[in-house]
Formats: structure tokens, C-alpha cells, sequence
């Protein structure tokens, strides 16, 4: 019976779509007696309902749960409740998503299978990352890495590390972001999925969008887009990578370059049909032709995009779209036009907040109906026991009668019981009331006594009142003197931010790094700005190249390292790109002197100055070797050569540059002729000096025992091996100092 029930329902919610196949499947269904074949089947019509009605394809995969649980396979039912999760999310239903991984987790306690757990707590992540509940989804997110990391588990820790990521980008956290991005992509390149590798760069690349490092942005998003070309990987998603770069470029003004992307975007999207990509390509290409004032074509790929997402309501799009128009327009003084688009835009601004209040009226209404219909289900239930208990009344009145008679002569013999207890009683309570009069007079006595202490109380609390009002108008001048230093912060900062803005512009750019080494560069300021700084030149000569490769640290770190920071950038301009001088001796005793007159050492103690190291590297076309030309002040130079065992050291002057006793400094040049294969290693003491909780330093033997590990792989490898060991190490311990690191090798 229950069989032909369960098939009638399942063909009178499925005769809307494709009866053909569900018919097929639901006969196999029905005359199948292999439980874990029935689930197949079950999986096979969840997928075929999903195209017409996902509440069908809820309702079979609740039923292959069912199924599952009694086969007693831990994976196979987790498995069932996360696809039923998975639908539930897809239909916006974020509660009942959480609700159906949280009937996951028993399950995974009982599997005492640590993998499972840990799969099951990120799922119940999702559910709360999907409903916006951020804070939540990163305390199961960082669960469930706790639990992946000590069972090794690397294709888990990738994913808890990729969603950490993402949530701390969602919180604009964007250092947090570029950690655990990080730290993804370390494990996504350890089991070699290409997939997960081209998806960690592409998010990395956004967090450097955002923290405004646009070179960086491009490096690591072209290099996901160049895994996603050579893998033939997702090609949807190229989508999403041509119009990231297209944006990217266009924020450096790049605009034919961003124009290309835009173009590639177009083409994809077309072959994918999608209406809200094509028209969002679309308005991107007229955007960046408004920029380059072809305001003519701007109008014609606005018109496309407007022809696309008229007819589907792309409000998104719309807004996008008269918004530009009418700027356009504007700046073509048809004003008439202009007032036009501005209305439209308005308009469907409007119509978004409309619906988003139609929204939420329609689930209050929702609401509401469920709430009366629970009442009205109560009110039966009420009325049902009403009637329950006049059936239950009625029996008793009729056994009452019966034993009336019999109670009677007991009532008669119980009334003479009962008058002897109350004779009994009035005595009892005359005497009990002799009493109560005597502690009434007790009690009226202690009374006045409270009274005059009630009194006492009320001057106390008079006074008390009194200081409160002091105290309040003193909290009141608190909080007026806090949001005024609040504003003065947050000038400050802003000024800050702005200034590291400033300095971020004055570093070399990467992509011209690139040009000539493969190389990678960790730059970590302890505060917004940076006290380091790093500087890249090349001169041409008549027979060779000469490349000018510098790293500095200057005293103190923050606002006041980063002025002597652009002092020092200032002063390399000058000696290395205009006076040309090429002795990296000669360029420091010049700074070293210009410090001393700027900061006029000769008239005070101000001992201000840098640590800094010079490397020039001088190279003939084709040539297999290289000639270097080294000088430090208090900053070793350390290279691996493929024919040694180690990694080799240069040393440097053990004095600074700068301050009174230092004006007369002299520095040396180490000349030295290496392979092209060599490895070059430049740093300052922020690294080294990084303490972990026990006050320990990070110390540079440990540095070069992690670049002596990896030594053999990829530069960038070596990036992440220096940093995973350093987060290690550091384990939530403030960062001391600024810290940065490049390392160097010619491009084959």
C-alpha cells in the first residue's frame, strides 16, 4: 500500500516535465529491490526533475536520504544530505540548508572518520557564508582546518583555506584574505590541481585590486588566466578572468588593452548565451570609450546593451546603462537627452527598491498566513478537547448518581466529625489571635525603625543622584573629547593611507622586473606605510646592460621610516639614474654624505639614516655569465651558485649610512663573476628579527635553511615556503618590523 501511495504522489508532482524519462525511471524505481540501486535511481530523477521543479527534485533526494540511512554507509548518507543541502541552497532556502548539514554531523561522530567531520562542519560554512552570517561561516571554516591539518588532509585544508579567504575579503580583512589565499594556493600546487592553482591566483589577484597594488592585481590574475588556456579549464570562468583584466587596465588608463579583454569577454559570452554577461560586456566596452572621449561608439554598445536587458528587466544593468548615458550626454551639452537618461536611471533605481520592499511584504504576508494557520490548527485542537471533556463530564454525572446513596449516611457521620474540629479550631485561633496582637505591637515598632532608616537612605541616595549628574556631565565631555580625537584619528589615517598610496607609487613596478628576472618580492610594512623600501634600474652601456638592484631599511618604521625611505629613493634617482655613477662603493659614500647635510647631522645628535644594499649586474647579450658589483652597509648579499653545496654570503660594512660619526664612511666594492643560473638573495632585518611568542627570533639561519630546502624549486615556490614558515613561527605575535625580501635570477 504504502508503495502505490508513494508512486502516486511521485507522478502527479512530475506530470509537468518531461513524463517520459520520469515515468521510465519511476517504473525501474518501483520494481527494483537492491536498496543501493534504488538511490541511484532516486539521484537519477532528483537531476532530471531539477530542470522544471526543484521542489520535485527535494523531494526525491529527502526520500534517498531515507533510503540511505538504513544501509548504514556514513559516506553514502553524508554524501545524500549535502546534495539535499545543496538543493535547498540553490533555492535560496538558506535555513533549511543549515539545518539539513547540521543532520549531517551525527552521522560523521559515529563514522569516526575525521575526514567526514571535517567535510560536514565546512559544508554547515557554506550554509552560513551563503546567508551572509560571516562571522559564523569563519568559526566552522577555521574548525574545520583544524581538524584538516592534523589529518593532512590537503585537498580539505585548500578548500577551508581558500573560504577563510574569502570571508575575511568579504570583511574588506584584505591581509587576513592574502594569507589564507596564500596558504590555499600552497596546497592546491602541493596535489597539483590546476583548477584550485588557477582560482587561488585569480583571488589573490583581487585582494591586491582592492588594497589598490593594480601591477600585482594583473600578474597573478593573467597567470590564472594562462593555467585556465593551458588546461582547458572551466571556459565559463575565462569569462570572469578577461573582465577582470579588462577593469584592471582600465583603472591604470590603460584603455586599448582594456578595450582587447572587454572584447574577448564579448565574444565568450555570446557563445554562452548569456544575457546579463553579454549586456554587462557590452556596457564595459562603451564605459571605457567614454574615458577615451569615443563617445559616439560608447552610445552604440550602449544601445546594444539596453536592447538586451529591456526585455528581461536586467535592472542591474539598466541603471549601469542611463547612468552612463547621461553623463555622456551631459558632457556633449544635450541636456535634453542627458535629463532623459537621468529620469530612466532613476527610475529603475526606483523599481529595484520597489521589489526589494514587494519582497519583503510578500514574506510577511507569508508569515502572517503561516502564523494563522497554526492558529487555527490550535483552536481545533482546543475545540476536539472541548468536547473531549463534556463526554468525560457526562460519564462521571452518571456514576455520581449511583454513588450518592452510598454517600450519604458517610456525609451525616463526616458533619459530626466536622463540628467537634471546629469547636476544636475556635479555641485554637482565639488564642493564636492573643498572640498575633502581641507581635503586632513588635512589628509597628520595628517599622519606625525602618521608616527612620528609610529616611537616612533617601538623603543617601539624594546625594548619590547629585554625584551621578556630575558624573554624567563628565561622561558627556568623555565622549565628546573621544569623537573628536576619533575624527583627528581618522584624518590621520586617511592621510596615512594616502601617503602609502604615494609610496607605493614611487616602487618599480613588478611587470618591469619581469622583463629581465624571474624574481619574487615580499613586501610586509608593520604599519601602513614602510620604513623599506626597494629601487630597480637599468642603463644601457656600449657593450653590455647594467642592472641596479637595491633594498633598504631605514631607521624606525611607520610614518617616520617612510619620509627617510623617500628621501633615500630620491637620492638613488639622483646618483644612480642621473649622475649615472656605477661603483656601488661611490653611491652609498654619496648618500651617506647628502643624509648628513640634509638632516643637518653636523649640528645635533640626529643619528637618522639605513641599512641598504647595492647590487649592480652587469650583462652582455647572450652572455652565460654575469658580472656583479656589490656593496652594503650593514645588509649582506647571499647567492647560490649551482656549483657550490650552499648557499654563499658577501658581507657588508658593519656601519649604517647616516648620522654624525658616520660622515666620513668609505665602502668597498665585491666584485664577483657568476653563472646566469645563480640565485640572488636580498633582505632586510625585519625578517630575521620577527619574534614568536616565546620572544624568539626568526634568525637568518633559519632563512637560509628554508631557501637551502627549496632551493631547487621555482623562485616563487621559495616565496610561499619563506612565508607559511613565517606565519608559522610569528603564530598571531605582532609583526615588529617591516619586512622585505626579493629574490633574483636571470630569465633563461
Amino acid at each position: 500500500m504504502k508503495i502505490v501511495l508513494f508512486t502516486t504522489y511521485m507522478l502527479l508532482i512530475t506530470c509537468v516535465f518531461s513524463q517520459s524519462t520520469v515515468d521510465s525511471l519511476l517504473n525501474l524505481y518501483n520494481t527494483e529491490t537492491d536498496i543501493n540501486r534504488q538511490i541511484d535511481l532516486l539521484d537519477e530523477l532528483v537531476v532530471e526533475a531539477y530542470n522544471f521543479s526543484i521542489d520535485s527534485s527535494i523531494f526525491y533526494n529527502k526520500i534517498a536520504v531515507e533510503l540511505s540511512i538504513k544501509t548504514d554507509n556514513y559516506q553514502l548518507i553524508i554524501g545524500q544530505i549535502r546534495d539535499l543541502a545543496k538543493l535547498y541552497i540553490y533555492n535560496s532556502d538558506y535555513s533549511k540548508a543549515l539545518e539539513t548539514y547540521q543532520s549531517a554531523l551525527p552521522f560523521a561522530e559515529l563514522s569516526d572518520n575525521d575526514t567526514l567531520k571535517g567535510l560536514v562542519i565546512h559544508s554547515i560554512g557554506n550554509a552560513y557564508l551563503y546567508d551572509s552570517e560571516f562571522d559564523l561561516a569563519l568559526e566552522k571554516y577555521l574548525e574545520a582546518l583544524d581538524i584538516r591539518e592534523r589529518i593532512n588532509d590537503t585537498i580539505g585544508i585548500a578548500a577551508s583555506t581558500n573560504n577563510i579567504g574569502l570571508i575575511y575579503w568579504k570583511l574588506e580583512q584584505y591581509d587576513l584574505a592574502l594569507k589564507y589565499y596564500n596558504l590555499s594556493l600552497i596546497s592546491e600546487l602541493s596535489i597539483k590541481n590546476n583548477k584550485g592553482i588557477a582560482s587561488s591566483y585569480n583571488n589573490i589577484g583581487m585582494v591586491y585590486w582592492k588594497i589598490n597594488q593594480i601591477d600585482s592585481a594583473i600578474y597573478y590574475v593573467r597567470k590564472s588566466l594562462k593555467i585556465k588556456l593551458d588546461y582547458n579549464i572551466d571556459k565559463r570562468s575565462l569569462t570572469d578572468a578577461y573582465n577582470n583584466l579588462g577593469v584592471l587596465y582600465r583603472n591604470l588608463s590603460v584603455f586599448d588593452t582594456a578595450l582587447i579583454y572587454f572584447n574577448k569577454c564579448l565574444i565568450l559570452d555570446k557563445n554562452n548565451q548569456d544575457k546579463h554577461d553579454i549586456a554587462n560586456s557590452y556596457t564595459n566596452i562603451a564605459t571605457t570609450h567614454s574615458y577615451l572621449n569615443n563617445n559616439t561608439k560608447a552610445l552604440v554598445f550602449l544601445d546594444s546593451a539596453e536592447t538586451i536587458s529591456l526585455p528581461t528587466k536586467d535592472y542591474e544593468i539598466l541603471i549601469n546603462i542611463y547612468d552612463l548615458r547621461a553623463n555622456i550626454y551631459a558632457e556633449k551639452n544635450d541636456f535634453f537627452n542627458a535629463y532623459k537618461s537621468l529620469r530612466k536611471h532613476i527610475q529603475y533605481k526606483d523599481s529595484v527598491y520597489s521589489e526589494n520592499i514587494t519582497n519583503q511584504i510578500a514574506e510577511m504576508q507569508t508569515k502572517y498566513d503561516t502564523e494563522k494557520k497554526e492558529h487555527e490548527i490550535e483552536m481545533q485542537k482546543q475545540e476536539i478537547l472541548v468536547q473531549n471533556l463534556a463526554i468525560e463530564q457526562q460519564n462521571t454525572k452518571l456514576s455520581l448518581q449511583r454513588r450518592i446513596l452510598f454517600g450519604f449516611t458517610g456525609f451525616s457521620v463526616a458533619i459530626i466529625v466536622l463540628l467537634i474540629f471546629l469547636t476544636r479550631l475556635f479555641f485554637q485561633k482565639k488564642k493564636a489571635n492573643n498572640l498575633l496582637k502581641q507581635k503586632n505591637i513588635e512589628i509597628l515598632q520595628q517599622n519606625e525603625e525602618i521608616e527612620t532608616q528609610a529616611n537616612n537612605l533617601n538623603e543617601a541616595f539624594e546625594k548619590i543622584r547629585d554625584a551621578n549628574e556630575v558624573l554624567s556631565l563628565k561622561n558627556k565631555q568623555i565622549e565628546k573629547q573621544k569623537n573628536l580625537l576619533k575624527e583627528k584619528n581618522d584624518f590621520v589615517e586617511s592621510s596615512i593611507k594616502y601617503a602609502s598610496t604615494i609610496q607605493n607609487a614611487s616602487l618599480p613596478l613588478k611587470t618591469e622586473i619581469d622583463k629581465y628576472f624571474d624574481n619574487f618580492i615580499i613586501f610586509l610594512p608593520k604599519d601602513i606605510v614602510s620604513g623599506d623600501f626597494y629601487f630597480f634600474s637599468t642603463l644601457k652601456q656600449l657593450t653590455h646592460k647594467d642592472y641596479f638592484f637595491i633594498v633598504a631599511d631605514c631607521t624606525g618604521h611607520g610614518v617616520p621610516g617612510a619620509f627617510m625611505s623617500m628621501i633615500g629613493i630620491r637620492l638613488l634617482n639622483k646618483y644612480v639614474n642621473e649622475y649615472k655613477i656605477k661603483s656601488p662603493a661611490k653611491i652609498l659614500e654619496n648618500i651617506n654624505k647628502d643624509i648628513f647635510v640634509s638632516l643637518k647631522q653636523y649640528s645635533g645628535n640626529n643619528r637618522d639614516g639605513m641599512d641598504m644594499i647595492i647590487c649592480k649586474f652587469s650583462k652582455k647579450d647572450g652572455s652565460k655569465f654575469v658580472e656583479v658589483s656589490y656593496a652594503g652597509a650593514k645588509r649582506a648579499l647571499y647567492y647560490f651558485d649551482n656549483k657550490k653545496t650552499e648557499i654563499q654570503k658577501v658581507d657588508a660594512t658593519r656601519k649604517s649610512i647616516g648620522g654624525a660619526e658616520n660622515n666620513n664612511l668609505k665602502f668597498s666594492d665585491n666584485l664577483l663573476t657568476l653563472s646566469t643560473e645563480t640565485k640572488f638573495y636580498l633582505f632586510t632585518d625585519g625578517l630575521p628579527d620577527q619574534n614568536n611568542v616565546e620572544r624568539k627570533r626568526f634568525g637568518t639561519l633559519r632563512v637560509l635553511n628554508i631557501l637551502t630546502q627549496n632551493i631547487e624549486k621555482p623562485l616563487e615556490e621559495q616565496s610561499l615556503s619563506i612565508l607559511l614558515n613565517l606565519e608559522k613561527w610569528q603564530n598571531l605575535t605582532t609583526q615588529r618590523d617591516d619586512i622585505t625580501m626579493i629574490g633574483l635570477k636571470f630569465k633563461s
